[in-house]
């Protein structure tokens, strides 16, 4: 039987939304087709209110972001498939086989499923990535058409000029049990095997084991510092001090100021302490699953 799809998109992101008569949609029954844009209240009422089988959300990070976000506020029992339709797109490549929405509409076996964690900070949902400090803000600070135009590259070009505004951040950090003090210029705390097409994690990371990765970058001293820790990043070489990598499924962060921090690619609010907890309820994807 065809499933009963519920899909939700993005307009900006990306390519936007294909139309509706698009033949990659012909096999499909779709019950309702929903804007994320719309007020998220009223988004979820319809959701909440519509028999269907599968929740499809098309956009960026920042869109499936939100349909996961969704999905745990509704306690949502039915899966989600991503047709990832943005610059980047990381969660979608955590999981699935190809990025390529004709390929996923095309492949797709709905009867397979498998589950995610979530985390939750200050009370917000997110799926794959919390940051702050340098280069954390680029994702939602680049203009979208330059994104739609140049792609990744576009991040690029705006990290060449935040890299002469590194700022460093003195912070008291507890993981789980462990307490951390220090100047930082960079804290993530995700649950992905890679941000960006740059951050890369261990290959044992497990986006359903119960925790999240936790990565803090000690302020460099020297340029030429700068550029070794980049590449320590880069290459998963955690062997040294500057570097904390940890697993955890607490996190208590207390900043003598003012933090600026992104969620999932997008602006998540300005704070002095980030409380950090792994969701409970993990939820659960479909698609051509990894």
């Amino acid at each position: 039987m065809t499933p009963r799809i519920f899909f939700i998109g993005n307009t900006e992101s990306g390519k936007g939304i294909p139309t509706i008569n698009d033949a990659s949609y012909a096999h499909l029954n779709i019950v309702s087709k929903e804007s994320i844009q719309q007020d998220p209240e009223a988004l979820m009422e319809r959701i909440k209110t519509t028999d269907f089988d599968v929740l499809a959300a098309m956009g960026g990070d920042g869109t499936i972001s939100a349909a996961f976000t969704m999905a745990a506020a509704l306690n949502l029992k039915q899966p989600i498939l991503m047709l990832p339709s943005g610059t980047t797109n990381d969660i979608a490549k955590n999981y699935y086989e190809t990025v390529n929405i004709e390929e996923i509409l095309t492949t797709t076996d709905f009867t397979k499923t498998i589950t995610t964690d979530l985390g939750v900070v200050n009370d917000k949902v997110f799926s794959y990535a919390l940051t702050f400090g340098y280069l954390s803000n680029v994702p939602y600070t680049t203009d979208q058409k330059l994104k739609n135009k140049f792609g990744y590259f576009a991040y690029m070009l705006r990290g060449f000029w935040e890299i002469w505004k590194l700022k460093k951040y003195r912070l008291d950090v507890t993981v789980d049990d462990e307490i951390v003090k220090g100047k930082f210029s960079f804290v993530s705390i995700t649950n992905t095997k890679k941000m960006a097409n740059f951050v890369r994690f261990p290959d044992s990371t497990d986006l359903a084991d119960g925790l999240f990765e936790v990565m803090l970058v000690r302020t460099p001293k020297t340029p030429v510092q700068l550029v070794k820790t980049l590449h320590q990043i880069n290459t998963q070489s955690f062997e040294d001090d500057s570097i904390i990598f940890r697993r955890a499924k607490r996190v208590t962060i207390n900043s003598e100021s003012t933090v600026e921090y992104g969620l999932d690619g997008e602006f998540g609010g300005k704070t002095k302490q980030i409380q950090f907890n792994v969701e409970p309820e993990p939820i659960m994807l479909v698609g051509p699953l990894k």
